[in-house]
């Protein structure tokens, strides 16, 4: 009798240990997942950063042609390099 309410016990504690093992291995799975997921989404915030940086230098250049003109005072010019570049027409849409 002990016997066999030892090995009703055993029985039980390898089902809930398999049950456990089946639960540890979708969690891992999860977080394999999330850290994939989090890896990705660094990689493209670090894109858009590098990207956005070089956008504000390209700015600040031609922001810098813009402002000699006008410190020079060539209407003509400032006017030209304002409706030639497309920098300005991109990003005012």
């Amino acid at each position: 009798m002990i016997k066999a309410q030892y090995e009703q016990v055993q029985n039980q504690y390898i089902n809930d240990l398999k049950e456990l093992d089946v639960k540890l291995a979708r969690c891992r799975d999860g977080v394999r997942l999330i850290e994939a997921r989090r890896l990705t989404e660094t990689q493209a915030f670090t894109n858009d950063i590098q990207s956005i940086k070089k956008r504000v230098i390209n700015f600040e250049r031609y922001i810098k042609r813009l402002k000699k003109h006008v410190d020079e005072e060539k209407t003509a010019e400032l006017i030209t390099e304002l409706e030639s570049t497309e920098v300005a027409q991109v990003d005012m849409n």
